[in-house]
């Protein structure tokens, strides 16, 4: 009988990323993993035809939950978001997964 491993454990930090990438005392852990399985379990549940493949969540120390794009747009169409327009949508966002 052979051992078995995981083929994503085994190939994490290899050729795969981690799909979190954030450091949390031991009080924080715990909230900080649900919000991440949260947030991944809403956007799969309301943009199920969006072709998304993979959620990563990244934290610095001391920053807000801001919404990212993955989709690129083009330099002449990229418009940047006002200050309050992010900090609105990531209030939603935020009180959505509460």
């Amino acid at each position: 009988m052979g051992q078995k491993v995981n083929p994503y454990g085994f190939r994490l930090g290899v050729t795969t990323d981690w799909k979190s990438r954030w450091f949390a005392s031991r009080d924080k852990y715990v909230d900080y993993l649900t919000e991440d399985w949260k947030i991944r379990d809403y956007l799969m549940d309301k943009l199920p035809n969006a072709a998304i493949s993979r959620v990563e969540v990244e934290r610095t120390s001391g920053a807000a939950l801001r919404p990212m794009s993955s989709v690129p747009t083009s330099p002449s169409s990229r418009a940047t978001p006002s200050s309050s327009s992010t900090s609105t949508r990531s209030s939603s966002l935020s009180s959505t997964l509460r």
